[in-house]
């Protein structure tokens, strides 16, 4: 008897030492399975695309990683009054976007001209569409067409992001303290085939040097 007690007693020590120990031989056995860090999907991280776009102006843009746009469907812009897709007006097109913070004398006098004195330079490249983009009144943007001589669409597409959906979109909103509503940043952007490739962005709206035709065809050559 006094054996059978001992040769119990040593079972369950046995099992209790098996017991403590457990935990610790799965921890062990859990990482020794666990995959390197460059096997495993949480560390792949995306490194960008080779032409991705990282200046101080533009990283707030989702650091300019690619992305199609054509994929939200609920961004529209008023193109002479018919609201239209984005894959509607950039689908198939190698285009140049710039958009502006209002209809004024810089607007006006030096950023839309840009493009009017380098589209043929442009289009040389490969551009074949120029979307000027006007946060705001559709009717508003259809008159500073008119009296820029715009209407017919042929050089330059005037275009209005009603209730700013694709300036947020972009991430070029700007909302000045004491303005009525949010406007746009100046900013233009190449986009091939509906996806976003490069944009630049001016330190302030108040002057258009980034985003201006010459610095564009410089951004496309580069690119080439």
């Amino acid at each position: 008897m006094a054996l059978l007690r001992r040769l119990a007693g040593l079972r369950l020590s046995g099992w209790a030492q098996q017991q403590s120990a457990s935990p610790l031989v799965q921890k062990l056995a859990f990482s020794s399975a666990q995959p390197a860090a460059a096997d495993n999907p949480f560390y792949a991280v995306p490194e960008g695309h080779q032409q991705s776009d990282l200046s101080s102006e533009a990283c707030h843009i989702g650091l300019s990683r690619r992305k199609d746009l054509t994929l939200r469907e609920d961004v529209r812009l008023t193109v002479k009054g018919e609201k239209k897709t984005l894959a509607e007006l950039l689908k198939g097109e190698k285009a140049v976007v710039f958009g502006v913070p209002d209809c004024g004398k810089v607007c006006s006098e030096q950023h839309v001209p840009s493009f009017l004195q380098r589209g043929d330079e442009l289009r040389r490249l490969g551009i074949s569409k120029i979307l000027c983009v006007a946060v705001g009144d559709p009717a508003a943007a259809d008159s500073w067409a008119q009296k820029l001589s715009l209407s017919d669409g042929s050089k330059i597409q005037v275009v209005a992001d009603t209730n700013g959906a694709f300036t947020r979109f972009l991430g070029v909103e700007l909302a000045a303290p004491d303005a009525p509503g949010a406007r746009s940043q100046r900013y233009a952007a190449v986009v091939d085939d509906g996806v976003l490739l490069k944009v630049r962005v001016d330190k302030s709206p108040a002057e258009a040097k980034a985003s201006s035709a010459g610095s564009i065809v410089e951004v496309i050559k580069a690119m080439h």
